[in-house]
């Protein structure tokens, strides 16, 4: 896949400490927020009413990449590719799960017959504005979606940012045209 190049490209960079792309970066302005339709196994209030969480599309080193700490679980990695996973944030567990352990746990996305085991909780991202609460957010990754994806979600590979951690001292204009020949 396209992103997963440039994202290892970045990576090997010694000015890189870290890179990921991301359907939506936080504080990221304007952008495509999905808010997104899911029933979760054993709990059918939310299939009843109009649940919804944001969902994002990331590849595996976004988490450390934005600096998002794991609470409980793991975050998503390379090994996700055929199992359909997700990781959720704090504010979706408190939100939707309150008192229960959401490791484990399996959610279906509106219009996709998939099961997806939640396996990691993440601390909350402030999205619209360090003033706004954090809205509950589902992750999956960018490497699970396949080419052409039921719903739509195509967009998912065609409309991604590039999250770039630098190493200390780097500087930005090399790193900026580096990015440039990378994605070009």
């Amino acid at each position: 896949q396209y992103f997963e190049q440039v994202v290892a490209r970045l990576d090997a960079r010694p000015d890189v400490v870290s890179a990921a792309a991301t359907f939506e970066v936080p504080l990221g302005g304007g952008g495509y927020r999905v808010w997104q339709g899911f029933e979760i196994t054993g709990h059918p209030e939310t299939g009843r009413q109009q649940t919804l969480a944001v969902s994002n599309i990331v590849t595996p080193d976004f988490f450390a990449t934005m600096e998002v700490p794991v609470r409980t679980g793991r975050g998503l990695t390379e090994q996700d590719r055929a199992a359909p996973v997700a990781v959720v944030s704090e504010a979706f567990a408190r939100t939707f799960l309150p008192g229960e352990n959401p490791v484990g746990q399996h959610i279906r996305l509106e219009g996709d017959p998939t099961l997806l085991e939640i396996v990691g909780v993440v601390g909350d991202v402030k999205h619209s504005g360090l003033g706004q609460p954090a809205p509950p957010f589902m992750y999956t990754s960018l490497l699970q979606q396949p080419a052409v994806y039921p719903g739509g979600a195509i967009v998912a590979h065609l409309w991604q940012t590039l999250a770039i951690r630098t190493a200390p001292g780097a500087h930005r204009g090399d790193l900026a045209q580096s990015v440039k020949k990378i994605v070009s």
